[in-house]
């Protein structure tokens, strides 16, 4: 009798033993399966994350191309970069106030110190002060009216450009309009990346951690071609010229 109900007890345990490996040898191969499934989607993702288009691919020069080089000779004693400042006096009917600030931007984008820069504009004869304000000479006018394009290039500060590169070829805004077709060019290429982007977070919802998560990135994605977009129509606008997309 004892022995037989040993014999019960050790085959249980041997089932028991039997069917825990199992399940932890399953558990280990879900495991592994879905690890390998995550690798994959990360993979897929990082893959589609390259081909985001590259700016420098479209505009010739990256993002952070230097605004100046001082190489453009202006057959004075001032660069190109200092002369900006001129042009920027220049654009007041009445003349600034000598009360107002020269715009700090001077100083950190083209490495000018606007005070004492006025001081040499001054000494030169292209500036004077009258009834507390800085007037411009007819000398002055003249560098200033020449000068102009500075200005834009300047304003213009979504593009690369650089002041000694690009002011002799301005050709009345022409190359203005050049940049224009290449950020149509570009912006097209983005919303062609982003909508790679969309369809895999469509095609993916475990990507994510629910899928409210999921929903609010696609239509944050669109969001984006809409604007995207608008940019688009707003630079055909100005150049007259026909996209398609």
């Amino acid at each position: 009798m004892f022995t037989g109900i040993l014999i019960v007890i050790i085959g249980f345990l041997f089932f028991y033993i039997l069917g825990s490996k199992s399940t932890s040898s399953n558990n280990e191969t879900n495991s592994i399966s879905n690890s390998e499934n995550n690798d994959d989607i990360y993979s897929e993702y990082f893959r589609i994350m390259n081909l985001r288009p590259k700016f420098k691919d479209y505009y010739g020069r990256d993002m952070d191309y230097p605004k100046y080089n001082d190489k453009y000779d202006t057959g004075t004693e001032f660069k190109l970069r200092q002369l900006l400042l001129l042009v920027w006096f220049s654009r007041t009917k009445k003349g600034r106030l000598v009360t107002t600030s020269i715009p700090q931007y001077f100083y950190y984008n083209y490495n000018i110190n606007g005070n004492k820069l006025l001081q040499h504009f001054i000494a030169r004869g292209w500036i004077s002060e009258d009834d507390e304000r800085y007037i411009l000479s007819n000398g002055g006018k003249e560098v200033a009216k020449q000068y102009a394009a500075l200005w834009e290039l300047h304003r213009n500060n979504q593009f690369p450009f650089c002041l000694d590169e690009d002011y002799p070829n301005w050709n009345d805004g022409e190359l203005l309009k050049e940049y224009y077709k290449k950020e149509i060019n570009y912006l097209k290429a983005e919303i062609n990346y982003t909508k790679k982007i969309i369809a895999f977070y469509e095609k993916t919802p475990s990507f994510f951690t629910s899928k409210e998560e999921q929903q609010h990135e696609i239509q944050t994605e669109k969001a984006d071609i809409k604007r995207l977009t608008n940019q688009i129509n707003k630079d055909r606008d100005k150049i007259s010229l026909e996209v398609q997309y």
